[in-house]
């Protein structure tokens, strides 16, 4: 379906291209108009206007991808997983330009300052959960799962679009050896910014290429309890999406918003389609 939503204009533009060439004239023919009340015959003999007619019927075919809703193709749920090894991470970044982190409001030099969110959420766990260690232990594996979900939707304007729902709940586990696992489950909810707000330029049109930056609370809670307690960082999920050559949800990277327009790279998402 999202196949035939994307390529066909495309397609079909093509085909009225190559008819342009191919088009002779040896008899009148006729095109047929729809309008909203009537329908009209009109008689076509010189092959000039025929071809500057199936020009125009193939612009205009084209024009679809200047009036296309992005939003239909970003997907509601998604289950994924979420990792924090520095290999990945970095990984995870290279897939935004040098401009387009900079517009985040990072820089290399805060790559080395993970510890502060990771230790600082060790704290929170210790003083609620009585959990003496989790992100910050050396000898284990910490790794979560669980799911998100997008709401888009496309507001007045042309191809102005909201993020009016981004919530998802995640469960993170311990894994240390000669040691009973640990875990948490975590529910993150937007936060209301301007970056719920995403208006694409021509450029991100035309390369089919979409960044989100949805800024989120945290909820954590011991595993199999509702109870929750309010976690205090400000967390942005940075998410590049492609409609080409098929719609893709890529990784997220979430970055710690440490002090206004400074943002420290913590994790990264792997989605499930």
């Amino acid at each position: 379906m999202a196949f035939m939503q994307i390529y066909s204009p495309l397609l079909i533009a093509i085909a009225l291209l190559i008819a342009v060439f191919k088009l002779k004239l040896t008899e009148t023919i006729l095109f047929k108009l729809k309008l909203p009340f009537a329908e009209l015959h009109i008689p076509i003999s010189n092959i000039l206007v025929a071809r500057v007619l199936l020009v125009l019927f193939a612009l205009a075919s084209l024009g679809y991808y200047v009036i296309i809703d992005f939003s239909s193709f970003i997907p509601e749920r998604l289950k994924m997983e979420v990792f924090y090894d520095e290999a990945g991470l970095k990984e995870s970044l290279s897939l935004f330009t040098d401009s387009e982190l900079r517009e985040f409001g990072y820089s290399d030099q805060k790559f080395g300052l993970r510890h502060i969110y990771y230790e600082d959420l060790d704290k929170t766990l210790k003083k609620n959960l009585s959990y003496k260690g989790f992100f910050s232990l050396k000898q284990g594996i910490t790794h979560s799962e669980g799911e998100t979900r997008f709401k888009v939707e496309k507001v007045s304007g042309f191809h102005n679009y909201y993020f009016s729902e981004c919530t998802g709940e995640l469960t993170h586990v311990l894994e240390r050896p000669n040691a009973k696992t640990i875990s948490f489950k975590s529910f993150f909810e937007k936060l209301s910014s301007n970056h719920d707000y995403l208006k694409p330029n021509l450029s991100n049109i035309l390369k089919g290429q979409f960044i989100i930056q949805p800024r989120f609370k945290q909820i954590i809670a011991e595993q199999y309890r509702s109870s929750g307690v309010l976690f205090d960082h400000t967390l942005v999920g940075a998410t590049k999406f492609y409609l080409y050559p098929l719609p893709k949800v890529e990784r997220t990277v979430y970055f710690f918003e440490y002090g206004p327009g400074t943002l420290i790279p913590v994790a990264y998402a792997v989605y499930k389609y």
